[in-house]
């Protein structure tokens, strides 16, 4: 596994930032966890129940974050294993980014 310093966890974020999200609301947020993972997160804040009433698009949304990250991380040389976890009735998606 390769660690992941500050600078690099910004400049990974920051280009995966750049992946489109229906509405543009752009739901996804990153944490890095103690263990070197990247955390996907949801912002439950940034909705917009009107026109995505069941949060399918929030979804859609998270899948492009989440493959922007893996582009990133491609490009750098490293590569991601995910699983997915049941957290208080929200999924969170956690990368674990390793060297090639």
């Amino acid at each position: 596994m390769s660690m992941l310093s500050p600078e690099l966890l910004r400049e990974l974020v920051a280009e995966a930032r750049l992946a489109p999200s229906v509405h543009n609301i752009q739901p996804t947020r990153w944490r890095l966890a103690a263990d070197c993972r990247l955390v996907l997160l949801d912002d439950c804040m940034v909705r917009v129940p009107v026109a995505d009433p069941s949060g399918h698009d929030v979804r859609i949304s998270h899948g492009a974050a989440l493959e922007g990250m893996s582009l990133a991380l491609g490009r750098r040389g490293l590569s991601r294993s995910s699983t997915s976890r049941q957290r208080r009735s929200s999924r969170r998606r956690v990368m674990r980014p390793s060297a090639r």
